[in-house]
């Protein structure tokens, strides 16, 4: 008997599923679990649209704790507390578009280098086909490789550019002797460098993503089903007050693929349409800012704010309904009212 009451304990705190009986519960130390395989979202709608109705749902059982301790006596202060953790960490989590900025900004920094290089490839070949070997086509083909494929992607592009600065040493004379600066061909090797370097880090910002999300899901299911004990509570207890039951019900926005992020960059004092969308009351937006103060609001005309502005501070985050910010307004606006650029990253609910 002990042991099943161990047994029970482990499960209870490790959601471990149990197989038929006279099956192995163990498994190969390189699987993966069948809760690694099925982890997914016990709820429907975006997630800061969860999160900003866990919010309200607290706000909601703390106005009415009463009824429900008297109903239910585990739902007390201590469970108003512990309700507040789930939320805190529900909104503090790495979040889907935290997690897709890093990767978009190592995607830009990839995308900028290739650029560099080919800008560098073109210049230098300037010298090589104009100046210093305008006669000479094997020199030339020494130099331009197979360089149409290899510029397609970071890690052949690389490799190619560490030849052509080889080649380029091998030339150098002839180069600076046609014109060519030393700077373009030091310029060369550094960028194959920078863009080995930078392909590394895009590739481990993409393999990391995968336990961020599982572990991201985990924590907003604990919120996402806090809050279903309290609707559940409510529906008991209001079940003769319709008005007041219909508080405590759970709208969803839209399904977890119909969100859209939105990142860019906003100069000193500027002011920036983020996303232009039909006006839902119940749409979710999650807001971020990065480098400095960014100011929030919704817009009919791109630069005016109507109702509420919000401000998100520098590296914070913030989940704001369109009902909060005003009753109208189909462009979402960021204010910059600061003397330095600053980024600003937006989840939206379609």
């Amino acid at each position: 008997m002990q042991f099943f009451n161990i047994l029970a304990v482990v499960i209870k705190h490790q959601s471990y599923l149990i197989p038929p009986f006279g099956k192995s519960i163990f498994l190969p130390l390189n699987s993966t679990t069948m809760e690694d395989a099925q982890l997914k979202r016990n709820f429907v709608g975006s997630d800061a649209y969860m999160a900003e109705q866990s919010d309200i749902g607290k706000a909601l059982l703390e106005q009415n704790l009463t009824d429900f301790s008297n109903f239910d006596g585990t739902i007390d202060a201590n469970f108003v507390s512990a309700f507040e953790v789930t939320i805190n960490a529900a909104l503090s989590v790495i979040k889907d578009s935290a997690v897709l900025s890093p990767q978009l900004v190592a995607t830009q920094t990839v995308t900028e280098i290739m650029q560099q290089g080919r800008d560098a490839y073109n210049d230098l070949m300037y010298f090589v086909t104009k100046k210093a070997f305008k006669t000479n086509d094997l020199v030339v083909k020494e130099f331009n490789g197979n360089y149409g494929k290899a510029s397609r992607t970071q890690p052949t592009f690389a490799a190619f550019l560490e030849s052509l600065h080889s080649i380029a040493g091998k030339y150098k004379t002839q180069l600076l002797a046609s014109g060519c600066k030393q700077q373009l061909i030091d310029s060369i090797g550094t960028i194959a460098t920078n863009l080995r370097s930078s392909n590394t880090t895009q590739e481990l910002i993409k393999r990391g993503r995968p336990t961020l999300t599982a572990d991201r899901i985990v924590v907003l299911n604990n919120c996402y089903n806090t809050l279903m004990t309290v609707y559940a509570a409510a529906k008991q207890i209001y079940k003769n007050n319709p008005i007041k039951q219909a508080q405590f019900v759970y709208k969803p926005g839209g399904k977890n693929d119909v969100s859209t992020n939105y990142t860019g960059s906003i100069a000193a004092g500027a002011t920036a349409v983020v996303a232009t969308l039909p006006y839902n009351a119940d749409r979710a937006f999650t807001l971020q800012a990065t480098n400095t103060n960014l100011v929030f609001g919704l817009s009919a005309d791109g630069t005016t704010i109507v109702g509420n502005s919000f401000t998100v501070t520098n590296g914070s985050l913030i989940i704001k309904l369109s009902s909060a910010f005003a009753p109208s307004g189909d462009k979402l606006i960021c204010k910059n009212t600061t003397t330095v650029e600053g980024q600003y990253a937006v989840e939206a609910d379609r």
